[in-house]
C-alpha cells in the first residue's frame, strides 16, 4: 500500500460522507479578488473544484496564486463572485461553517514560534472541532520523518521540518477541501514522494484537493484538472497533460 502505510478506508472518510450525490464540492463564478479593490489581482474567472479530485493552479511568480488561495479560505475580505455554491447550497467563503469545511496549507509559515508539533496538531483539532485518529497521526510523523522533532519548538526547525509539521496537520484533519500552496517547497526528495502519495489517497477518498506548485511533475502526477493564472485571468480548465513539457508549453502559452 502506498501513502506510507496510511489506510483512510479505516477512517470514516468516505465518498458518500463527503457528498450525498454531486461531484461538485465548490464552485465560484465571476470570481475575483484584491487587496486594492481599483487594482484587482485576479480580476475575473471561474473555478469548479469536485470530490474525489486534485486541481492544479498553475502560474509565474506573482501570478496571484496565494491572494487567490486566500481568497478561497476566507482569509482575504477583497473578494467578490457572482455565484459561490458548496456542495450544491450557496454560501459566502467567509462563513464560519464554510471554514470548518477547508483548509490552507501556506507555502511558508513562520506562526506560533514557540510552539510544538504536538501542541500545534492539538490546537487545529480543536479549532476544527476535529476528533483526530492517533494512528493516523503517528503514520503522518513517521512518513515525514520527523518523529525526533515533535517536541522541538518551531523557531528550532529548518524550514522543510517546519512546511512536514503544517502539512501533517492539514492531512491529519482530513477536511473536505484541503489547500496547498506551492505544496513542495522547501521539501526533500521523500517528503515530496509522500505528500504526491497522499494527495492521491484524499483523491481515491472522494476528497478535493487544489495545489500550486512549480514543479510540473506535481501536476502530472496527482492532478486531474488544471488552471492557469496568467495577467489576472484565470483561464478555463484544463485536463492535466501527460508530460512535464506540455505543462511548460501550456504555461508558456498564456
Amino acid at each position: 500500500m502506498d501513502g506510507g502505510g496510511i489506510d483512510y478506508s479505516k477512517t470514516n472518510i468516505t465518498r458518500e460522507n463527503i457528498s450525498d450525490c454531486a461531484d461538485i464540492l465548490l464552485q465560484l463564478q465571476s470570481f475575483s479578488c484584491w487587496y486594492n479593490k481599483q487594482r484587482p489581482i485576479i480580476k475575473q474567472g471561474n473555478l469548479l473544484f469536485e470530490n474525489g479530485c486534485a486541481t492544479g493552479i498553475l502560474g509565474k511568480n506573482g501570478a496571484g496564486k496565494t491572494t487567490l488561495f486566500n481568497a478561497i479560505a476566507g482569509i482575504l475580505n477583497g473578494v467578490s463572485y457572482e455565484k459561490c455554491v458548496y456542495l450544491g447550497d450557496s454560501i459566502t467563503l467567509n462563513s464560519v461553517d464554510f471554514k470548518q469545511c477547508r483548509i490552507l496549507s501556506f507555502a511558508e509559515d513562520h506562526s506560533f514560534p514557540t510552539w510544538n508539533l504536538e501542541y500545534y496538531i492539538s490546537f487545529m483539532s480543536s479549532a476544527y472541532r476535529v476528533k483526530l485518529k492517533p494512528a493516523l497521526v503517528h503514520e503522518l510523523i513517521d512518513g515525514f520523518q520527523v518523529g525526533r522533532y515533535v517536541h522541538a519548538p518551531f523557531h528550532e526547525l529548518s524550514s522543510g521540518n517546519r512546511k512536514k509539521c503544517n502539512l501533517i496537520a492539514a492531512f491529519a484533519l482530513q477536511r473536505p477541501l484541503l489547500i496547498l500552496d506551492e505544496s513542495t517547497d522547501f521539501l526533500d526528495f521523500e517528503a515530496t514522494e509522500y505528500v504526491y502519495q497522499l494527495i492521491r489517497r484524499r483523491t481515491k477518498c472522494g476528497l478535493c484537493t487544489v495545489v500550486s506548485s512549480h514543479i510540473a511533475q506535481t501536476f502530472t502526477r496527482c492532478c486531474e484538472y488544471l488552471y492557469i493564472i496568467s495577467d489576472g485571468e484565470i483561464s478555463t480548465r484544463y485536463r492535466t497533460p501527460a508530460t512535464a513539457d506540455s505543462i511548460v508549453a501550456l504555461l508558456s502559452g498564456n
